[in-house]
């Protein structure tokens, strides 16, 4: 191997993150699937409440009022789950570029 190949290795090593870096990265996307699971089960309870009442509906004006609604609380969560997750995957791609430490999740209700 030659002195300039040694270089070039070591350059491109001392741009990877190590363990500890690993590790929180590792903890970090644990963190946003356990955020991501709980963001589907919200909306599945909320498919679950709208279906049911849709079901029980029996007035066509009614139905058309509970598929606005409907739609329009699936947008909102489907708005907000994009934010999430892109704001999380931003997080993770700070964070293994080696910037500062990424902006703690947010909590619920918070804008991303």
């Amino acid at each position: 191997m030659t002195d300039t190949d040694q270089k070039s290795q070591t350059s491109i090593a001392a741009g990877l993150p190590g363990a500890a870096a690993i590790d929180r990265i590792g903890e970090q996307v644990k963190l946003g699937h356990q955020a991501w699971m709980e963001r589907l089960q919200e909306m599945q309870a909320v498919e679950t409440e709208f279906s049911k009442e849709l079901l029980a509906t029996r007035d066509p004006n009614a139905a058309l009022k509970v598929c606005n609604r409907w739609i329009t609380k699936r947008l909102e969560l489907l708005t907000a789950d994009s934010k999430a997750f892109t704001g999380f995957w931003m997080d993770i791609v700070l964070t293994a570029g080696g910037a500062q430490t990424p902006a703690t999740a947010k909590a619920k209700g918070e804008d991303a």
